[in-house]
């Protein structure tokens, strides 16, 4: 639909933007491993940054595509950084920094981000997941929890998270049984 909307449209810059993270999520996700993939993420990204330079969401789509696309952690962070000084507290922005952060190894900043994302959006299922797991990565496993049951509150039916949440209680306590 995105590429329908800016055919239709060739100024609407939030459609590029969008477009943009759609390429480089089917890239990430496997969907689409190809090289023309994460080119269509670059080109969809520039385009956006080309209509306005200034547009939060064109960096944040130019962040993903380096992040999704080519792993280049720095470039990424520098596109959230203008992103966020633009817009600081867009939910795309703050959970982009986070993901990069947790790459990274900077797990404490990471669980910063995500817990901010999380207060900019409650509901995300998403959000409260990816938080939850990196608290598994940390150990705190009682704080993995408590998201765990946030996310499942909220998508019951998400099996990722029913799996995930159990696999907690092998890693927290060695109980193959309890989910």
């Amino acid at each position: 639909m995105f590429q329908k909307a800016v055919r239709l449209d060739p100024n609407f810059t939030l459609g590029y933007a969008q477009l943009a993270m759609v390429h480089a999520r089917l890239y990430w996700d496997h969907f689409d491993r190809t090289e023309e993939r994460v080119l269509k993420a670059k080109v969809a990204a520039e385009k956006a940054l080309q209509l306005a330079p200034d547009l939060s969401d064109a960096h944040v789509a130019m962040g993903y595509y380096y992040y999704h696309g080519r792993l280049d952690y720095d470039n990424a962070l520098r596109e959230f950084d203008i992103a966020n000084k633009l817009q600081s507290n867009n939910v795309d922005v703050v959970s982009g920094i986070a993901y990069v952060r947790r790459r990274q190894g900077k797990m404490e900043d990471a669980i910063t981000n995500l817990l901010k994302a999380v207060d900019l959006d409650p509901r995300a299922s998403d959000l409260l997941y990816n938080l939850a797991e990196t608290y598994v990565l940390v150990r705190k496993y009682s704080e993995a929890e408590r998201y765990y049951d946030r996310a499942l509150s909220l998508a019951p039916d998400r099996p990722d998270l029913n799996v995930n949440k159990s696999s907690l209680y092998l890693f927290w306590e060695g109980n193959t049984t309890k989910s």
